[in-house]
């Protein structure tokens, strides 16, 4: 049976200063704490339930999944951008990615 040490687990701080723990490969495995450690050990607690859940209905947990670490800035729309700029994206994150790849040479 497979243990949350088998997973690749993500806490970060949340915009209210709470922490957030969770494991992307499996919905619903995530727990908020005051600060990193009680986020990860109630996490725990819930990948235990989880996983109990899973036997009872005779599943097996999926796989862990693969995650990239990228770089994100905060986007400044006061700042003019030249035109071309924006290409054809249909909302701010499309934008945001867009201008990212053509920035690195990997527009396409």
């Amino acid at each position: 049976m497979k243990t949350l040490f088998d997973y690749q687990v993500v806490c970060r701080q949340d915009d209210n200063g709470s922490f957030v723990a969770y494991v992307p490969a499996i919905d619903g495995c995530h727990a908020i704490g005051r600060t990193p450690e009680e986020a990860q050990q109630e996490l725990h607690n819930v990948f235990t339930m989880i996983a109990e859940e899973h036997v009872e209905r005779g599943q097996t947990l999926p796989n862990d999944v693969e995650l990239a670490i990228s770089v994100a800035r905060k986007w400044d729309w006061a700042t003019p951008k030249p035109l071309g700029y924006f290409t054809e994206c249909h909302d701010q994150d499309e934008i945001e990615e867009s201008n990212w790849f053509a920035a690195h040479g990997l527009a396409g």
